[in-house]
């Protein structure tokens, strides 16, 4: 299957942590888990988290037009 890849945007150097600590603290990043450090950092938390984010908006979309299309049975 071919693939595409989506691109968003670009940010500024000078904005990039700001735009990953808020994408991460948005999804409730935590710095340390049961004591230990995360083993994943801020970027590839954020990243995982708007992934799955835009696949719910998807499915959401594709329930909401499945539910609203009539189904005429006669």
């Amino acid at each position: 299957m071919a693939r595409t890849d989506i691109v968003l945007g670009s940010i500024d150097d000078a904005h990039m942590s700001r735009f990953v600590d808020g994408i991460a603290g948005h999804f409730g990043y935590r710095e340390t888990i049961d004591g230990e450090s995360n083993p994943e950092t801020k970027a590839q938390y954020g990243k995982r988290k708007l992934k799955r984010q835009v696949i719910t908006w998807i499915k959401e979309y594709e329930r909401q037009v499945v539910e609203a299309d009539e189904v005429d049975i006669t």
